[in-house]
């Protein structure tokens, strides 16, 4: 088989992404300063009804403007990640064509090449659609987050507190003492803060980032695993790189991706990988068995335990991974762990200048 895909050219990526997730990151996290500060000054004066609701229809047009910003910024760049996918794929078939030719193995037959000229129309409209419906899935995700926290503002303000009104009157508590309930309540439902599906807990810059980051490296094999089918390609494998979490299980997995294969398993049953976690660097690349050793193709299996449990979502199936790997390789997971904790507490200091900020332009 020709040699992996190098480790320098993954790193290109990231870094060329790395620079593009972190300002959306800054987006995210100097628009959720604004907005708190909006929805602070509206705390502050919620027994003044009227100024209250002029301050909170500001803070919901503090987010729909960054939800229009992210629009641009997702439009942007998904297509860009997906082609760079393409690209991965295209220097990975270079590498099969070269190793073909030095085997003497036509990997094209005649009849197949007429069907192909078919075919690359057919795939023109398939790579549209792919960064089509990728675009539209992460616009989706990221507005979830932040039309969740808008809600939970206006539910406070309009129902909640009306709730809280009558209870502090029927209870015999001064108007002044109802208003610092509502107040409390409202910057509790207003932090920019979101819950996912898993009941994990982040702040909006941090959630973006990591849909972010995963939509980009998602777009990314989707455009080198439609490059690869586009050539009749029916199986591809995991790239190998130094790694400190669960992902290290996958590499050099062969898994099919076109049609069904009675050795190795469709891609969805490793969790449609890579990225298999926000920050994965391992990529795909194709893989052709008549090109390949007896040792390669044997060492490509997937172990039975790391398919994915039906019924389990890939999140649950990697959670269980990762607990695994944290039991196997100690070491390893504490220094990742550290690094992760080192880089929470970076971003979460961003946040603080980005408050600090926003409190300054407006007093």
């Amino acid at each position: 088989m020709p040699a992996l895909i190098s480790k320098r050219r993954v790193d290109e990526f990231r870094r060329a992404f790395d620079r593009e997730i972190n300002s959306l990151a800054a987006l995210y996290r100097n628009a959720a300063a604004d907005a708190l500060d909006v929805l602070s000054q509206a705390a502050a004066t919620v027994a003044s009804r009227q100024r209250a609701l002029a301050l909170l229809r500001q803070y919901q047009y503090v987010l729909a403007g960054l939800n229009d910003e992210a629009a641009l910024w997702i439009q942007l760049n998904v297509p860009k990640a997906y082609q760079l996918g393409v690209e991965f794929g295209e220097q990975g078939l270079r590498g099969v064509r070269r190793a073909a030719g030095r085997a003497g193995i036509n990997l094209r037959p005649e009849a197949r090449r007429a069907v192909a000229l078919r075919e690359r129309d057919v795939f023109s409209r398939v790579h549209q659609e792919a960064v089509q419906a990728i675009t539209g899935a992460m616009l989706d995700q990221v507005n979830a987050a932040v039309l969740e926290i808008g809600r939970r503002t206006d539910d406070v303000f309009r129902q909640q507190g009306i709730l809280a009104v009558a209870r502090g009157v029927a209870a015999g508590k001064a108007r002044v003492e109802v208003s610092r309930e509502i107040k409390d309540r409202l910057i509790a439902a207003g932090q920019p803060v979101f819950r996912d599906r898993l009941n994990r807990v982040w702040t909006l810059d941090r959630y973006a980032e990591m849909v972010a980051r995963t939509t980009t490296r998602e777009a990314m094999t989707q455009g080198t695993i439609n490059r690869l089918r586009e050539e009749g390609i029916v199986l591809a494998q995991v790239s190998q790189h130094p790694c400190k979490d669960f992902c290290v299980y996958y590499e050099n997995v062969i898994v099919c991706i076109q049609g069904t294969h009675p050795v190795y398993p469709g891609i969805e049953a490793i969790g449609g990988g890579p990225p298999f976690h926000p920050r994965c660097i391992h990529v795909l690349r194709p893989f052709v068995e008549r090109l390949a050793s007896r040792e390669e193709k044997q060492e490509g299996k997937v172990a039975a335990d790391l398919l994915r449990p039906e019924g389990k979502s890939k999140e649950q199936h990697f959670a269980l991974l990762q607990r695994r790997f944290t039991k196997e390789f100690p070491q390893l997971a504490r220094e990742e762990g550290k690094r992760l904790r080192a880089e929470g507490a970076r971003a979460e200091a961003r946040r603080e200048r980005a408050i600090a900020r926003a409190g300054a332009k407006s007093s």
